[in-house]
């Protein structure tokens, strides 16, 4: 049971991330036919050096794998090799030097951009409805597409509803349980959706969309694509 609980102390989605950075770092030491536990000096600058020469990372990016690492460590009861490393640091620092921390950032989504969004879609169609009402929803929620979009199967208890949305003389009120931020219940969310002038108007969205689904399961996914199926976050990516 105790592993059991283990296994839920990160998000899916981060677990995802770490099992890919530790597949890295395996893959690796057997490429160069080294023991990836205890990490040598040499074994994570020999690391470092192969992600930023031959991956191409950024630096960021760099860091973000090796962190894997202590990790590894410290789940078999060995010692952080990183800390009191001083070959390693002295290397991070020259790649740092070398690659920068500029970052690019994610373009952002305009007004411009929904509107050529809106201009492909055939709104009576469910499942062109759904992608639209998220598309909205995120916009006026500053929200990330895995907030109304599902991951995985659904979870009744993290993933939005469709009792989660409540219609308000303005517009509507989206309650959410679960982000990035909020990983273990501990506030809700409260987006608000009102009603604006023009095809940009996620209230109306919401209405025609409510409209066309209606009887479906307030305890199921807010957005759905069919009958049944929910809108997931590979289906908005495409």
């Amino acid at each position: 049971q105790a592993s059991d609980l283990k296994r839920k102390a990160w998000a899916s989605s981060t677990a995802a991330t770490y099992r890919t950075h530790m597949k890295s770092y395996m893959d690796f030491c057997d490429q160069i036919s080294v023991p990836p536990l205890p990490a040598t000096s040499e074994t994570l600058q020999l690391y470092v050096t192969y992600l930023a020469k031959v991956k191409c990372f950024k630096f960021c990016s760099i860091q973000q794998y090796l962190n894997i690492i202590p990790h590894m460590h410290k789940l078999c009861d060995l010692p952080d090799p990183i800390p009191q490393d001083y070959q390693l640091k002295y290397l991070l620092m020259g790649v740092k030097r070398e690659l920068g921390t500029a970052q690019s950032p994610v373009d952002t989504v305009t007004p411009s951009h929904l509107l050529r969004i809106r201009s492909l879609l055939d709104c009576s169609s469910i499942a062109d409805l759904a992608f639209w009402c998220a598309c909205l929803i995120a916009f006026y929620g500053l929200l990330r597409p895995g907030n109304v979009a599902i991951t995985g199967r659904f979870e009744p208890s993290k993933h939005v509803r469709r009792i989660d949305l409540m219609p308000c003389s303005w517009g509507y009120l989206l309650c959410l349980r679960h982000t990035k931020t909020i990983q273990f219940r501990e506030r809700e969310l409260h987006v608000i959706l009102p009603h604006v002038n023009g095809v940009l108007c996620p209230a109306t969205a919401l209405q025609a969309y409510l409209h066309l689904t209606r009887g479906a399961d307030l305890l199921g996914p807010l957005l759905l694509t069919g009958t049944a199926s929910p809108l997931t976050y590979t289906i908005f990516r495409q």
